[in-house]
């Protein structure tokens, strides 16, 4: 059963009331599109349904998995291996890869040695991580929605740009725009860090530039925020990120050895970037 249906009553919804059974992120998912690899593993699957007899390996984790998938044999990358796995009616609605662990807990030595690493072993404790606070105050878990991605080796210049550039808006427009920002169709305005900038020719923007690999990072943080957001019930078509925050992260530092037994330093900023959304 899926949401109180049958397999025969799931096969024979068309595709609208279809939709409306998955949660939102699937329904947004399923309607923005399938790249044409994903096309070609389901034509394999139906295929595999009608009775042909052929194997199926895939990397696409990310692919949804349907009604008429039920009962198909396949084999998905864990990332080391490729694992076998039969769909079922309850995993309708959900990605192939949440079936296919890609982790194993590790162990050192034989079991049973007094020598052995193992017993070595002492858990980490939770007071004992890094706490990060959000710069966000008077935060309210009932009306708000918040995600955040720490120590990425992103330009801490690029994404408060971006971060300026993406507030006050539309959850969806801000993914349009950066979508459109990595395929170097919009660009992205410089305000502060404009010294030796380039212009460009978006309306509005003077010196901007392409910061595609930050673009790219703030868009999976899009990806969080709006999970978060559905877990708490909201409506994601009226999500409006109210608060972008940039901060630098850890430097790590190091050096390029030069002649003479001098050194020039090559370090690394790592950066953190937070957002809150509001339901409008």
């Amino acid at each position: 059963m899926y949401r109180g249906l049958t397999n025969e009553e799931l096969d024979g919804l068309s595709s609208e009331n279809l939709l409306k059974l998955f949660p939102a992120r699937i329904r947004r998912s399923l309607t923005r599109g399938i790249s044409e690899n994903k096309r070609k593993l389901i034509d394999d699957i139906k295929a595999l349904k009608a009775g042909k007899n052929i194997k199926i390996r895939t990397h696409y984790r990310d692919l949804i998995i349907l009604p008429y998938m039920i009962g198909v044999n396949l084999s998905v990358f864990s990332g080391k291996e490729f694992v076998p796995i039969t769909i079922t009616s309850e995993m309708v609605g959900h990605y192939l890869g949440e079936y296919v662990i890609t982790n194993k807990r590790v162990s050192h030595g034989a079991p049973g040695v007094g020598s052995s690493r193992s017993s070595l072993y002492v858990p980490l404790k939770w007071e004992d991580m890094t706490d990060y606070n959000y710069a966000f105050q008077n935060f309210d878990p009932t009306r708000h929605v918040r995600a955040a991605i720490r120590e990425k080796t992103i330009s801490h210049k690029h994404a408060r740009e971006i971060a300026v550039a993406i507030k006050n808006l539309n959850v969806e427009k801000a993914r349009d725009y950066l979508v459109h920002v990595i395929q170097l169709k919009r660009s992205i305005p410089f305000r502060r860090y404009k010294n030796q900038v380039g212009h460009k020719s978006d309306p509005g923007t003077m010196s901007g530039r392409y910061p595609q690999k930050a673009a790219k990072e703030v868009l999976k943080l899009l990806d969080n925020l709006e999970s978060n957001a559905e877990y708490k019930g909201m409506d994601l078509d009226r999500l409006k990120i109210i608060n972008a925050t940039v901060h630098k992260g850890r430097i790590l530092k190091r050096f390029t050895p030069r002649a003479q037994g001098r050194a020039t330093p090559k370090n690394n900023v790592y950066t953190h970037v937070e957002l809150v959304a509001k339901e409008v």
